[in-house]
């Protein structure tokens, strides 16, 4: 069971305490780069666009406690829709899966 504490600290502010008795796996909840590309397909959207998940293409490397996830639309998909390429770059964090970073040029 996991407990999360909220504490009113007065007025509108509120503090939320990480549970003291927090479990992670041991690899971290990013342990390889399969995890790393399906965290990544799922934030996606909002960069890429609205088109299906498959017509993405990822590639991740791990650098340090952190998988570096590079990807773009599928060049098939853009030469059949006439758009123009972009690439989206997440930092996302092995140990907790935080994106600590994420990079793509303004449309």
């Amino acid at each position: 069971m996991l407990v999360v504490a909220v504490v009113s600290t007065g007025g509108s502010q509120v503090q939320q305490l990480a549970p003291t008795n927090a479990m992670r796996p041991f690899p971290g909840f990013v342990p390889d780069a399969e995890t790393a590309i399906a965290v990544a397909t799922a934030i996606a959207k909002p960069f890429l666009g609205q088109v299906e998940s498959k017509k993405y293409e990822f590639e991740a490397k791990i650098s340090g406690k952190a998988w570096i996830v590079k990807g773009c639309v599928r060049k098939s998909e853009l030469l059949r829709s006439g758009g123009a390429s972009a690439e989206l770059t997440l930092l996302i964090a092995k140990d907790n899966g935080q994106v600590i970073k994420a990079i793509f040029p303004p449309g």
